[in-house]
């Protein structure tokens, strides 16, 4: 398998996705009942999509994601700290920019279903039922994407708040 370069050692897939299933995987169906659908989503999560830890790091507590970039951070020593800092800095703004501009471009979007598809002919044809389900699909999916920048977002922002606490 070929090991791309990652700047500072930093797989940016793999600890996101880390951040983002903080505390989704702890317990099982009889410790944490939370429904037969999200338990087994998790036992598939555990036992099957993610054994061996092979898309990101169990991690049940905020403090165990703290616990994992410290022993992650043994390559970054004081005198490149404050350069890992920059580097996450410009990752977040490339973030908060790619957020920004995601939002800019789906409120048009909003805009033109809800006053300018209903005069269209290829709406006409459809049912209210499949006009309403075409509505609700366009905004949920917007919605996903929107988390998904905001999730990234906050990322940086959490790994960012980690090093400067660790650097005093």
């Amino acid at each position: 398998m070929k090991i791309k370069y990652n700047p500072y050692f930093l797989d940016t897939a793999y600890e996101q996705k880390t951040y983002n299933h903080i505390g989704k995987d702890y317990g099982d169906s009889k410790t944490a009942d939370k429904g037969i659908i999200l338990n087994i989503t998790r036992w598939f999560r555990k036992q099957i999509y993610n054994k061996g830890e092979k898309f990101y790091k169990f991690c049940h507590t905020h403090a165990d994601w703290i616990e994992h970039l410290k022993s992650r951070d043994v390559y970054i020593d004081d005198d490149n700290r404050q350069d890992y800092i920059g580097y996450l800095v410009r990752k977040e703004r490339g973030a908060k920019i790619s957020l920004e501009v995601t939002k800019v471009l789906i409120i048009p979007i909003y805009l033109a279903l809800f006053s300018i598809i209903p005069t269209l002919e290829v709406v006409e044809k459809l049912t209210l039922l499949e006009s309403v389900v075409l509505l609700c699909f366009v905004t949920a999916y917007a919605t996903h994407i929107l988390y998904k920048f905001s999730q990234e977002l906050y990322f940086y922002q959490d790994y960012i708040t980690y090093l400067k606490e660790a650097d005093k």
